[in-house]
């Protein structure tokens, strides 16, 4: 007999069923953005017009802005979540911050930076939505 794949339900959903804590609670170690592919095009075709070189990934999940700004060659990101810590070190290989939200002092993420990105898992995203904008100053 063959098996079939168990799909498993939008994370959407899961919000509402459960609660954005409580699914963090119970999923926030494993989570993975479903979009990467159209987040790592996304990033990739807009490279050109976009500057990466100082970089706020803010609600950051498991690290997918900042892994592919480090495949492109840029390292100077700062990533913030409320939930994800262990998804985001496992797969980066580096901690990030949480102040902002058990304080909201900007702590670590105060500063100028030239491209925020940030990552909601509720809508897809496609290729050739991303649009530029002026510089920013987190905690100003």
């Amino acid at each position: 007999m063959e098996k079939q794949a168990v799909e498993k339900p939008a994370i959407r959903n899961l919000y509402s069923a459960l609660g954005v804590e409580k699914y963090y609670e119970e999923h926030g170690a494993e989570y993975r953005n479903p979009h990467f592919s159209c987040i790592e095009a996304l990033l990739k075709q807009n490279e050109h017009r976009l500057d990466y070189k100082k970089a706020l990934d803010f609600c950051c999940g498991s690290g997918e802005v900042s892994q592919c700004l480090e495949a492109l060659g840029y390292s100077d990101t700062v990533a913030c979540d409320p939930y994800t810590h262990e998804a985001y070190e496992r797969n980066i290989g580096k901690k990030m911050s949480s102040v902002f939200f058990q304080t909201g002092d900007p702590g670590e993420i105060r500063g100028a930076f030239f491209f925020n990105y940030f990552e909601f898992c509720d809508a897809p995203l496609s290729p050739g939505t991303i649009i530029p904008a002026r510089p920013s100053v987190a905690g100003a």
